[in-house]
């Protein structure tokens, strides 16, 4: 067999059968991050609804910081649920707002973390250093009343 010819499994794949979404995320990051906050007495929750990834993680780390920066309620709630993607820079910011939120002395929580979310903590061995709950049915109904912050924040580039 002639070593010109010779090609990676990764090569065949790419020429028979291409990744269009793939390399449009390459060339086209994304411009737009969603996430809804709700503040109630007892805890502040935000709801992420997008990727965790380095092609919004910018955005996604003005988006929340912001979000923080309207309550001092004791617990902070970030529901997980609706992450269809996190990355490991995506964990990173997870991590920093851990971080940001225990030095003021509040308590961080993940709810119904996302499978793609508790895949990465599994992997990298760090759901170990979050608290995370799932609530489900009956339970929703436990979660205080809460008044709507203004709208979510969209920052486009």
């Amino acid at each position: 067999m002639d070593s010109s010819k010779r090609q990676s499994r990764a090569d065949r794949r790419h020429q028979t059968n291409p990744d269009i979404e793939e390399e449009r995320r390459r060339t086209n990051p994304r411009t737009e991050f969603h996430a809804l906050s709700v503040v109630s007495p007892q805890a502040f929750m935000i709801f992420v609804q997008d990727i965790l990834a380095a092609d919004n993680i910018s955005l996604a780390r003005e988006s929340l910081m912001q979000h923080l920066g309207r309550s001092k309620a004791p617990t902070v709630i970030l529901d997980m649920g609706q992450v269809p993607f996190v990355d490991t820079i995506g964990l990173g910011l997870l991590v920093e707002i851990k971080k940001s939120v225990t030095v003021q002395g509040r308590e961080f929580v993940i709810q119904n973390p996302s499978r793609a979310l508790l895949r990465i903590l599994n992997i990298t061995g760090m759901s170990r250093i979050f608290n995370m709950r799932v609530v489900k049915g009956s339970d929703v109904d436990a979660i205080p009343k809460a008044t709507p912050l203004p709208p979510d924040i969209k920052a486009e580039i």
